[in-house]
């Protein structure tokens, strides 16, 4: 689990500048999930960077990631 929050992690430190409340809703554009020698790649793309967090969960154990103000419609 914690192997797939670090690889999760990566993947949004790059939008984390961006991550900032720029007005309106953000569209989902394309997403992939890919197996990664052992472990999962998740890849969103969004039309502006938006607020998220990640945090984890048990029972069954998960890893949640939050996005503010997306809209998922197109997913």
């Amino acid at each position: 689990m914690s192997r797939i929050f670090l690889l999760l992690a990566a993947l949004f430190l790059g939008t984390a500048a961006a991550a900032q409340d720029l007005g309106g809703r953000a569209l989902f554009e394309r997403g992939a999930l890919e197996d990664r020698r052992g472990g999962i790649e998740l890849t969103l793309g969004l039309s502006q960077g938006v607020p998220w967090r990640a945090f984890t969960l048990t029972d069954p154990a998960r890893l949640v990631v939050d996005f503010r103000e997306v809209d998922w419609q197109g997913a």
